[in-house]
């Protein structure tokens, strides 16, 4: 149930308490007064479950937005070592023409082809180990989190559990 449901409900029973205090029924008061503290716990208990629900909703959504961060910051880093060895190439192809030896342009080639390739999969792997340490990060928020929200539940499911019985 949610909190806007037993609100609705506390209203409406609430309402039923007024009118039946302008009748002068003093048992169908007593009766709408029960019903009227039971909604009062019942949107008590549900707005207790709403918070756990949105503090879970909260870790979930900066969650997913810090690995769409880590991956757009990897892709980016990708592209820009791909960038590296076309420019590479370009330069090759530069150098070639512009009658510089085969040996040194090849070289050079070689040596910026290999450190463009060394970045992108520096990239990648800078990427794997931030989604490995946010996955651990927040496994363990939510280790730590969920039993307290889970007692909370119960703790609050046990004390609605008691009015009722009480009243």
């Amino acid at each position: 149930k949610s909190a806007e449901d037993a609100e609705n409900t506390f209203q409406s029973r609430l309402g039923t308490s007024a009118k039946s205090g302008s009748s002068g029924d003093s048992k169908a008061v007593a009766a709408a007064a029960k019903k009227s503290n039971r909604a009062a716990k019942d949107v008590e208990h549900s707005a207790g479950d709403d918070k756990a629900k949105a503090m879970r909703e909260l870790r979930k959504h900066i969650q997913k937005a810090k690995k769409e961060e880590a991956h757009t910051l990897a892709r980016e880093a990708r592209e820009g070592a791909r960038a590296a060895v076309k420019a590479a190439h370009a330069l090759e192809r530069a150098e070639r023409h512009a009658g510089v030896k085969e040996d040194s342009y090849e070289h050079a080639l070689d040596r910026n082809t290999r450190i463009g390739e060394g970045m992108e999969d520096q990239a990648q792997n800078l990427q794997d180990e931030a989604e490995d340490k946010l996955e651990r990060y927040f496994g363990t928020l939510e280790g730590r989190s969920e039993p307290l929200e889970d007692d909370a539940h119960e703790e609050a499911a046990k004390h609605l559990a008691a009015e009722r019985g009480a009243v």
